[in-house]
């Protein structure tokens, strides 16, 4: 008999159950290992990924303030955020990982701790359980990604931080009531000049804002910008201020147009040059489309507003 291309000798029934079992064994692993990433993921430099776990989310970009969260999610004044967190600059590097059937959250993320544990990285904060807080929150308000709201026991978080290569590491794992585990690992390289103008321009391009606080250091933003305008000679970008700042509404609009045309130039100095660059400022009439990002900062973005 003929089964999947395996050859099932005559043995007692016993046995063939046994063999009919190896060979279903054999064919489910097939399937898991046949699973494919999304097209243009891969695994975070230096990190293995969990065996037979596949890339379902993936992302690159340059995060002028990524919020690190070192504490659980918990709702202060009606903002839901993480009870502390630290703000980071540099390249962000975001994947989600389908763990395969019949392993669990605990095991996922045991094994990517123990693999930053080995590579001298040391932890920041780590939570389990409903110690995390809300596993909705996490997933909505945190990460971004539904997929990874699931059960509030079955859920791990850990902050984790290498000074020597200024790399820190969100870990997040979780089931879902489907019983489907899902690894989640953001990757922050602090003030590398990996903000590159391939990262720069899919972000813009897709309508996204780069945003910075009034302080930040610009080197590497400003030397995206210079090789994304080589790509696209005659872009414009517009530095948008935004800030709640004392006054009346006038003086608001005025005060945020001062941020952007200081952030204009010190880019310029930075040797971007002054035509591709335009300052405006909105006050606070645009609002925060995220509670985590700062009611006084300026944005970058191209073309209209």
């Amino acid at each position: 008999m003929l089964f999947s291309g395996f050859l099932i000798p005559h043995l007692p029934f016993r046995h063939r159950s046994v063999v009919f079992s190896i060979v279903a064994a054999l064919l489910v692993s097939m399937a898991a290992t046949a699973r494919g990433d999304i097209p243009g993921s891969a695994d975070p430099e230096g990190l293995e990924r969990y065996p037979l776990s596949y890339i379902v989310e993936y992302q690159q970009q340059v995060s002028p303030e990524y919020r690190l969260a070192l504490g659980p999610m918990k709702k202060v004044n009606g903002v839901i955020s993480a009870e502390r967190s630290r703000a980071l600059a540099g390249a962000l590097v975001r994947v989600t990982y389908r763990i395969p059937d019949g392993h669990g959250s605990e095991e996922a993320f045991g094994f990517m701790r123990q693999q930053l544990d080995n590579a001298g990285y040391r932890s920041l904060y780590l939570c389990e359980g409903r110690r995390c807080g809300s596993s909705n929150q996490w997933a909505n308000t945190q990460f971004g990604i539904a997929q990874l709201y699931g059960l509030d026991r079955q859920q791990w978080y850990g902050a984790f931080e290498d000074v020597a290569s200024q790399r820190v590491i969100a870990l997040y794992a979780v089931q879902r009531g489907n019983k489907r585990v899902y690894l989640h690992l953001d990757l922050v390289k602090q003030g590398s000049n990996a903000a590159s103008s391939s990262v720069v321009t899919s972000q813009l391009n897709r309508g996204e804002r780069l945003y910075v606080e009034l302080g930040d250091p610009l080197d590497s933003l400003a030397a995206s910008i210079n090789q994304l305008l080589n790509q696209q000679p005659g872009a414009v970008l517009r530095l948008v201020g935004h800030s709640n700042r004392g006054g009346d509404l006038a003086a608001r609009i005025a005060s945020s147009r001062v941020d952007a045309e200081r952030v204009r130039d010190r880019l310029i100095v930075l040797g971007v040059p002054a035509v591709a660059l335009e300052a405006h400022g909105v006050g606070d009439l645009v609002p925060a489309y995220d509670p985590s990002i700062p009611a006084v900062r300026v944005e970058l973005l191209k073309g209209g507003l």
